[in-house]
């Protein structure tokens, strides 16, 4: 066998030499920071990598993060062509092109009476959940409701958990009417393992903040699902349409509501925690991305007020955070304009890896920071990325920025984050430094 080159000229090359299809690729640098490159003078849709560098980052990230590594699913949604974007102006675009989007997710259950037909394999359309057998023979399909439409995501994962006969929930993280384009928010749907709807639910809440009230439509862009005690429980991650709240909602496995917090700032993914604990993550007006702990028996409240401000959330109930972090804006984001620096999580054994999105580019590659917490958000260390610093020295040259990375007081990584609790209230806490592991 030839051995490959020491260069990898295209996405294409990237993805064959992972052994991985470029969708997953081109995930992983997004997400986990494969060395992917870009040449230089074009618009970003040519790379490269160099092996020894991949080989480097294989090794990291199979030793820190392994379940990262794991092989693909073998069903995969199909793929389509999604509808056009809401005519709006460009910054609720672009919050339309990064959070609007459908998010299909599939988790089988447990729990259910067992269907005796044999193991079943899911897709989801625009229009449907299919199911098929083995042998891909469909067995079922339930239709979505007429006059309404789904996209699918690109490079959003969704599962289905054993072998689907007994059951399958499945998250549309919005609808749309081909008719108006109007958005009609999230619906999180529970099929039986014949195709029947056992229940669905969407999202009505009025969330009134100081004076304002917000409603629907929300989005739903993810959802988690686990048995404990014998028993299904699921949360859903909500946000509003355009303007700022962010919600999540805790289900039993007959749908019913246990719980509910209001985040000023959207929450884009929530994450079962040990200890009864449900991890959420997303961002916080007026404080920058953010990653909240929440006791999810006691569910019935919001986020604390910011530093200084105010957070008057009529009807939101005086549950609090066990913790709440938020990590400020970085030079990079601030300089250039750049409106948010969300949060992305990914989770191990004993830490939890926070990578602020501080630029998004205009090929789609991320600027980002990354934090190390432990799994009671105890900060352990934090860094920037490459592409981070290969960004500032272009500012610098344009002028924008007033010293190099020698000199930056950001040179060894971000230098603190705000942390609230209930015990003490807001506090900055000093980073310590040192690449992120």
């Amino acid at each position: 066998m030839t051995p490959p080159p020491d260069r990898l000229d295209s996405w294409k090359a990237i993805a064959a030499y992972l052994r991985r299809d470029e969708r997953t690729v081109r995930r992983w640098e997004k997400t986990l920071g494969l060395p992917v490159r870009r040449v230089p003078g074009t618009r970003g849709s040519s790379v490269f990598a160099y092996v020894e560098e991949i080989e480097s980052w294989l090794k990291k990230t199979q030793e820190t993060i392994p379940e990262a590594m794991a092989a693909p699913e073998t069903t995969t949604p199909e793929t389509v062509d999604r509808p056009r974007a809401l005519e709006r102006g460009p910054a609720v675009r672009w919050m339309a092109a990064g959070f609007a989007a459908i998010v299909l997710a599939v988790v089988a259950w447990q729990l259910m009476p067992r269907a005796s037909a044999g193991p079943l394999r899911f897709r989801v359309t625009p229009d449907a959940v299919i199911a098929a057998d083995a042998s891909a023979t469909e067995r079922w399909r339930y239709a979505f409701a007429a006059g309404e439409q789904a996209y699918l995501p690109d490079g959003l994962p969704w599962s289905a958990t054993g072998d689907g006969s007994t059951g399958v929930v499945v998250l549309l993280g919005n609808r749309q009417r081909p008719t108006d384009k109007r958005n009609l928010g999230g619906l999180l749907l529970s099929l039986s393992g014949s195709g029947e709807l056992r229940w669905q639910l969407g999202l009505d809440d009025q969330i009134e903040i100081e004076r304002t009230t917000y409603g629907p439509p929300w989005m739903f862009p993810n959802f988690t699902s686990e048995v404990q005690n014998g028993s299904q429980r699921i949360a859903i991650a909500a946000h509003h349409e355009i303007w700022w709240p962010g919600l999540a909602v805790t289900l039993d496995a007959q749908g019913k509501r246990t719980g509910r917090f209001v985040n000023a700032g959207w929450i884009e993914d929530v994450h079962w925690m040990p200890g009864n604990r449900l991890l959420v993550n997303g961002y916080a007006e007026h404080l920058g991305g953010m990653l909240a702990a929440l006791d999810a028996s006691a569910m019935n409240g919001h986020s604390p007020a910011p530093p200084g401000g105010t957070f008057a959330c009529n009807g939101c109930g005086t549950d609090m955070p066990l913790r709440y972090v938020a990590f400020p804006a970085s030079e990079l984001n601030r300089v250039t304009g750049s409106r948010f620096n969300r949060t992305r999580v990914t989770i191990a054994d004993d830490r939890v890896i926070a990578r602020t999105e501080e630029i998004v580019m205009p090929d789609q590659s991320i600027v980002d920071a990354l934090y190390e917490l432990s799994p009671t958000l105890e900060p352990l260390r934090a860094s920037f990325s490459d592409r981070y610093w290969d960004l500032h020295r272009s500012l610098e040259l344009e002028g924008r920025i007033h010293h190099n990375r020698a000199n930056c007081p950001d040179r060894d990584g971000p230098q603190r984050m705000e942390v609230w609790d209930p015990n003490t209230g807001w506090k900055s806490v000093r980073l310590p430094e040192g690449p992120v592991r």
